[in-house]
This record gives C-alpha cells, sequence and structure tokens, in this order.
C-alpha cells in the first residue's frame, strides 16, 4: 500500500526521466501524473486511496513511456539517397524511380521529434531498399563502379560470349540510345 513516503520518493525518481528522451505526449503523461501526485502530497484533506491512486496513475505513466528513435541510421541513409538524387544523370532512371518519394517520407520521419524507434527502422528499411536498387550507368557488373571489368563483361556480351540481365543492359547503354554496344564500352 502507497503512503506519503514512497509516493513522494516516486515523484521525486520521476522527475528524473523528464530528459527528453521520451515522446512529448508521454512525457506530458508523466508531467501530468507528477503534477497529480504533488497535488495529492499537498492536500492535507485527500481522500482515502488518493494516495494510493495517485501512485498508481504515476507509476502506468512511466510504464507507458515511449522512447524517442535513434535516427543516426536514417541520416546516413538520407544523405546517401539525396547524393544520388543530386547525381540522377549518372544512375539508370528506372533504378532511382521512386527514391525522391522515399527521401521525403523518410525525410518526414526524420523531422518528427516524436517519432518512435519502429518508426525509424521502417523508413530506414524503405530507404535502404530504394538506395539498393540504384545503378550506375556503366556498371554492368552491378559493383557499385564503374571500371574496365563493365567495358570488358559489355565486349563479351556483344561478341555473344555471354549475355546481359535487363538490368545489365540498362546500365551498359551509357550513350542512353536503348542499345548496349561496342559504342557504349
Amino acid at each position: 500500500v502507497a503512503d506519503v513516503a514512497s509516493l513522494q520518493s516516486l515523484v521525486n525518481a520521476s522527475k528524473d526521466l523528464l530528459n527528453g528522451k521520451y515522446t512529448s505526449e508521454s512525457l506530458e503523461n508523466l508531467e501530468n501524473a507528477i503534477a497529480n501526485a504533488e497535488a495529492v502530497l499537498a492536500d492535507s484533506d485527500r481522500e482515502d486511496g488518493a494516495i494510493s491512486n495517485a501512485y498508481a496513475d504515476l507509476v502506468q505513466a512511466i510504464m507507458n513511456l515511449e522512447m524517442k528513435g535513434n535516427k543516426a541510421a536514417l541520416q546516413s541513409m538520407l544523405e546517401k539517397a539525396n547524393e544520388i538524387l543530386a547525381n540522377a544523370d549518372a544512375y539508370v532512371a528506372n533504378t532511382i524511380a521512386g527514391l525522391a518519394d522515399a527521401v521525403e517520407g523518410a525525410q518526414a520521419v526524420y523531422d518528427d521529434d516524436d517519432a518512435v524507434q519502429s518508426k525509424v527502422n521502417a523508413a530506414v528499411e524503405a530507404l535502404t531498399l530504394k538506395v539498393a536498387e540504384a545503378r550506375l550507368v556503366g556498371d554492368v557488373d552491378g559493383n557499385g563502379t564503374v571500371t574496365t571489368d563493365d567495358s570488358a563483361k559489355l565486349l563479351q556480351a556483344n561478341a555473344e560470349i555471354t549475355s546481359l540481365t535487363e538490368g545489365e543492359a540498362a546500365s551498359a547503354d551509357v550513350n542512353g540510345d536503348g542499345v548496349a554496344d561496342t559504342s557504349d564500352a
């Protein structure tokens, strides 16, 4: 059973949680519970059970605190996605289709001070999948860089030694004429 001393102790401990690590709505609930508990403590004519009710409300508010999400990974992915969009001409157009929309959605989560970790993680995942689809023009082998290996692969395909997948052919079409041929190599 809660008494004055235990309620006062819980109020004091609760104040240490008002540090900005939690969402504003859950902090507001805690602040209200603290204010109510302090009012009960200050009321010498309090009703029976008021201390127990205030204690229970304060415990519930603490249990319902929601931690703000860590946005470091989201920031990193936003930087990479914006870098790709700033150099869009260097990428195969259909591989970056929808990236701007994904950036917009992720930016909204990043800008939300009360975004919880699950929301941040979902934004990171969605943006990462779109960034992973981006393919450089000329990057025939899909390793993220354009090297002589890419030219060699294209020349082998033109000599009918190997064949290119649809994605490889789109990357190989460096001059944008719709055909991956020796002029692109």
